[in-house]
């Protein structure tokens, strides 16, 4: 299957929701496949300092979009290419795909 062939297919199975996750990811962090940490909110009854000491000791809980969405479209990408590569290619070349699948047309 040929590469853009693959990415029409990803960009289909994403749909408009899939197309503007990823995207914001691409403007928010630079990649596709970003880690942020999710939780630990400041207090509005604390200082900044505090707020800060808090977040210092229990920053949140590590979001690594390679192992949660981009585990989804590895998957994917093993169903419409029927397994054709490696565990290797697949982690490789899921963030180029999708890259390639979020830019306008």
């Amino acid at each position: 299957m040929l590469h853009s062939e693959i990415v029409s297919k990803v960009r289909e199975w994403l749909g408009q929701d899939g197309m503007d996750f990823f995207r914001h990811c691409k403007e928010k962090f630079g990649t596709v496949s970003p880690c942020w940490m999710e939780g630990g909110k400041d207090d509005p009854n604390k200082t900044a300092f505090a707020n800060a000491i808090d977040k210092a000791q229990f920053p949140g809980i590590p979001h690594p979009v390679h192992f949660r969405e981009g585990m989804t479209v590895r998957n994917f990408l093993r169903t419409i290419t029927d397994n054709a590569w490696t565990a290797h290619e697949y982690d490789n070349r899921w963030a180029d795909i999708i890259e390639d699948a979020i830019k306008e047309k």
